[in-house]
């Protein structure tokens, strides 16, 4: 007994994850530069070019990896007694996306940690809008992968055709 045409697989498995993957990237990494700034992202560049650029001397004693309230690269960040937002994944991988985008890790990282309304804080001294992109380069692979896996999540549960 001969197996129905539509039955035969005649593609890879891996070709819908793939062009999940590849559309999803393209999707999210369009216009990237000129995508309107999240109000934190000023602070996760701030935080995320320092937390890499020690990490990638080597200095593993240094305070600012073990929290950004007294890390003397950045603005008093302690706000009462607590360091908010901090995440050393997401600060590695900023900063990680800032020096595979420039080659180096720069910026004026000081006055960027400088925000919300308080008097150090100069506008004219925000990140230019590559060095937002830069900090974003690995958004959209990371978005794009979560689609990939929410695909093979629905296939295990749902359908393993």
């Amino acid at each position: 007994m001969q197996k129905s045409l539509f039955y035969r697989r005649s593609f890879s498995p891996y070709l819908i994850p793939i062009l999940l993957l590849m559309f999803s990237l393209v999707i999210y990494s369009y216009n990237l530069e000129s995508q309107p700034r999240y109000p934190d992202e000023i602070l996760y560049l701030a935080w995320g070019g320092p937390y890499f650029d020690i990490i990638k001397e080597g200095d593993f004693d240094n305070q600012c990896l073990k929290g950004l309230a007294d890390c003397e690269f950045l603005y008093d960040t302690n706000w009462e007694g607590d360091n908010i937002n901090y995440s050393p994944i997401r600060n590695f991988f900023v900063g990680f996306g800032l020096y595979l985008t420039t080659g180096e890790i720069k910026g004026d990282f000081y006055e960027w940690s400088c925000v919300y309304g308080r008097p150090c804080w100069d506008p004219a001294k925000a990140p230019i809008s590559e060095e937002y992109s830069s900090g974003r380069f690995f958004s959209p692979i990371f978005g794009s992968l979560s689609i990939v896996l929410a695909f093979f999540i629905g296939k295990i549960l749902f359908n393993r055709t």
